[in-house]
């Protein structure tokens, strides 16, 4: 008798599975995620020796289930009852992937309708990171500026007994900067941002900076490339309501929905004369495709540009200078490049997340003047980002 009833349980939970997987994928939970689906990897020798290829399975499945959604919203109703309850917040213990397709253990506070991510640093993975952005100091040609931008979190400009839970950002972007090949320019984006910390220059739910924010880290660069940077109050100013971050989804927060995010951005080309292409990789073939600057069919941060791409190319035809910046980032660039744009005729941003081909080609390309090496402070505690930064660049 107890073996029929484990037998039929059994039964009744693959029937379930069976029936949840051959329902039509629910993408309506990648979407509040800020990401894409998760594709079927190909299938090949390589790929199965390495693991490539089951990790990559996992996560197509773990995406094209039915019903992702329901799910996800009953884990973060389960999920709103946990953590550790402190004078300071509540702490949430989870996992961040900062899209490099692996996770590391983090922690979150939730305080003041605000979610903030615990900055640990990692000093091994700093000493990565910094190898790896000297390396361009090495090998770029001679003549091209050379510039290189850490961006703090915002738990770092909040009262002490909030700040100070975390390790210091300030402490750690100068040691990273003081550790830089002498060619490279550090462009002081913490200062920047402190001055303005009082105004809307993170998002609550996120962990990404605003339109505003980018604006004043641009302004930081301005200042370091002795470029002019243009005035915000001369673009027209739009409004997106109720934008609910990759923060948000992860900490389980539901009290923040009742006071979601603004995504406040500027029209930097209004005559939508910027021309934008793409360049991706499938199955070791190149992809193109375009997007908009501005993606008015996503309320997410994937508003700007239409999310992360491996390598994109904008075209400024009314710039008054025949400059090229390459930017070798990750998503913060995303809400900087509007910015930017206005000072280069073409502007080239390259994921090391994606990219998959050598960085010279790109240099070869597009004979850059200027190139800036832009992360947000958390790049700099993940072992696999530093070694993509570092790998995108192949040794002469």
């Amino acid at each position: 008798m107890k073996n029929k009833i484990i037998i039929s349980v059994f039964v009744l939970m693959l029937s379930i599975f069976v029936i949840i997987l051959i329902c039509p994928a629910d993408n309506k939970s990648a979407v509040e995620e800020n990401r894409t689906l998760a594709t079927m990897p190909p299938l090949t020798k390589d790929s199965l020796l390495s693991g490539e290829f089951e990790q990559g399975f996992e996560s197509f499945i773990d995406d094209n289930l039915g019903f992702r959604s329901f799910f996800t919203s009953l884990n973060e109703l389960l999920s709103s009852v946990k953590g550790i309850r402190t004078p300071a917040g509540r702490l949430v213990y989870t996992d961040t992937d900062i899209g490099t397709g692996t996770t590391q253990k983090s922690s979150l506070l939730i305080v003041n309708k605000t979610i903030f991510e615990l900055f640990v640093k990692n000093t091994a993975h700093e000493e990565e990171y910094i190898e790896a952005v000297n390396r361009y100091a090495k090998y770029l040609d001679s003549n091209i500026n050379l510039y290189a931008a850490l961006i703090p979190t915002q738990l770092e400009f909040q009262e002490p007994i909030y700040a100070n839970m975390q390790d210091s950002q300030k402490e750690t972007i100068d040691y990273i900067y003081n550790q830089f090949d002498s060619r490279i320019k550090t462009v002081d984006m913490y200062s920047k941002l402190q001055q303005h910390s009082s105004e809307y220059i993170y998002f609550r739910s996120d962990h990404h900076w605003t339109p505003l924010g980018a604006y004043y880290g641009y302004t930081a660069f301005s200042e370091a490339s002795g470029i002019a940077p243009a005035d915000k109050s001369k673009f027209e100013k739009n409004t997106i309501p109720n934008f609910l971050g990759y923060l948000y989804r992860q900490a389980a927060a539901p009290e923040i929905a009742n006071e979601p995010d603004t995504i406040e951005w500027y029209n930097t080309d209004k005559a939508n004369q910027v021309e934008l292409s793409m360049q991706g990789f499938k199955n070791g073939e190149v992809i193109p495709y375009t997007s908009p600057l501005f993606d008015k069919t996503k309320a997410s941060y994937n508003f700007f540009l239409s999310g992360d791409h491996p390598l994109a190319e904008l075209v400024n035809p009314n710039s008054s200078t025949d400059k090229t910046i390459v930017i070798i980032r990750d998503s913060y660039a995303n809400a900087f490049t509007p910015w930017i744009i206005n000072n280069y005729r073409t502007v080239v941003l390259v994921d090391p997340r994606t990219y998959k081909a050598d960085f010279r080609e790109v240099v070869d390309k597009y004979q850059p003047d200027d190139v800036l090496i832009m992360n947000y402070i958390f790049t700099t505690t993940f072992e696999d980002y530093c070694t993509m930064l570092r790998d995108l660049y192949f040794a002469p």
